[in-house]
């Protein structure tokens, strides 16, 4: 989703931070990582982006501040990470050939 980042404040103070919506998500998905006991939780969007793990559904869940509900996923199973399937995966090209 759509966020905004960048120093904001006035000529004295200045802060770096990110807002939108897509960060208040990441943050409630971050807090649940301790009511699940999981060391990460996501979305189905990252869940069907992911292939060098095997993902489990935990289920159904409300999201603080949101209306609706989302699958969360955490990961079950990580495949053996060697170069071959890394680069296979992200499509690159050995270093010699770059």
């Amino acid at each position: 989703g759509w966020v905004i980042e960048g120093n904001i404040g006035s000529q004295t103070k200045k802060d770096y931070t990110l807002m939108g919506d897509t960060v208040n998500i990441a943050a409630r998905l971050e807090s649940m990582t301790r009511v699940l006991e999981r060391p990460i939780v996501f979305s189905e969007s990252i869940a069907n982006q992911i292939s060098l793990f095997t993902v489990e559904s935990l289920g159904v869940h409300p999201i603080k501040g949101k209306q609706d509900f989302a699958t969360l996923y955490s990961v079950k199973e990580c495949h053996p990470f060697s170069y071959d399937n890394i680069s296979k995966t992200l499509n690159l090209l050995p270093f010699a050939e770059k």
